[in-house]
């Protein structure tokens, strides 16, 4: 009876481990779609600081930019990510993180906040920065970026913030 019921257990377990292996921490396992140039966009906008402060305009304070992330053409473990800001905040260094789901979900960043580094923001009140993260490129989802006042990815940090969009073609 034992020697039966062996191999049905196997055949279960095997189900089970192909079940599993058709995702990878959320994300969907299909490969990128040959010969089609996808890309995730987003816009930049200024958050509302609910710290009880007032920035000079009397609300969210003023940001706006855009967010590329791309496939890393050489590393398919890989995402590139661009970012160009512009906004009130002068001559600083700026945390940001990428984080499945919309803006405001107060969601965990996809990795680490010390893997992002940081936004430098100018003299002249913009930022530009391109990044290889260590992170497959997403073909589904939800995804956006944040930008904090602080050095903690926490919801009460968010000064601007991105919606991303998948793109193809």
């Amino acid at each position: 009876m034992l020697r039966r019921t062996q191999p049905m257990a196997q055949v279960v377990l095997l189900a089970v481990l192909a079940a599993c292996s058709g995702t990878r921490g959320g994300q969907p396992s299909d490969p990128l779609p040959r010969g089609e140039s996808v890309r995730w966009t987003g816009t930049i906008k200024g958050a509302e600081r609910k710290s009880g402060t007032v920035s000079k305009n009397g609300g969210a304070e003023v940001f706006n930019g855009s967010v590329v992330l791309v496939p890393d053409a050489a590393d398919p473990t890989r995402s590139e990510i661009r970012i160009t800001l512009s906004g009130a905040t002068t001559n600083t260094m700026l945390s940001w993180a990428l984080l499945p789901d919309r803006c405001g979900s107060g969601a965990v960043p996809v990795l680490p906040l010390s893997s992002f580094g940081f936004l430098e923001m100018g003299m002249n009140g913009r930022a530009e920065l391109t990044k290889q993260l260590p992170f497959d490129f997403p073909i589904g989802g939800i995804y956006h970026v944040a930008i904090y006042a602080g050095h903690r990815a926490v919801l009460e940090d968010v000064i601007a913030c991105a919606n991303l969009a998948l793109r193809k073609g």
